[in-house]
């Protein structure tokens, strides 16, 4: 296994971990992956917003490419994009990790959010697909004028 994917199963471990403290776990586990995405957004970007799709799609193709996260871009205009990952890079795969999943997320919505993009998941391995698939849309569109698809 790739050194990159040993370190995200072993942070997805940890955040199980964490997760199952009483009362706090969710919020242990959110509050580090905001953390995450904070700082590597920062030491990434500087602060750089993006004006467009076009912008962006290099810099997460660059982002995910040095995370050893395969994603495949499966539709794309000028306000969207959906992707979808084969496996989780955290290596949650088990229904139980649903929860854990969805606070572990919150790395991904802070890093895209920094951005100027809104991060929907729509479907998950652990919520029971046999992938994951995401959106991510330029806040500054309102979704009735997104053409979001189903």
């Amino acid at each position: 296994m790739d050194s990159r994917k040993k370190v995200f199963h072993l942070l997805g471990s940890i955040y199980i971990s964490l997760y199952r403290i009483p009362v706090i776990g969710n919020w242990m586990v959110r509050g580090i992956c905001r953390f995450f995405g904070f700082t590597g957004y920062f030491a990434a970007l500087r602060r750089k917003n993006f004006d467009s799709l076009e912008d962006f799609v290099d810099f997460f193709k660059k982002i995910t490419g040095a995370g050893g996260i395969e994603i495949d871009i499966s539709y794309i205009d000028n306000t969207q994009l959906e992707f979808t990952l084969k496996e989780c890079p955290y290596g949650f795969h088990l229904p139980e990790q649903q929860e854990v999943c969805e606070a572990a997320m919150d790395m991904d919505r802070t890093l895209f959010g920094s951005c100027g993009f809104e991060l929907t998941i729509i479907e998950s391995i652990p919520g029971g697909s046999s992938l994951c698939r995401e959106r991510l849309r330029l806040k500054n569109v309102p979704p009735d004028q997104a053409g979001l698809r189903d």
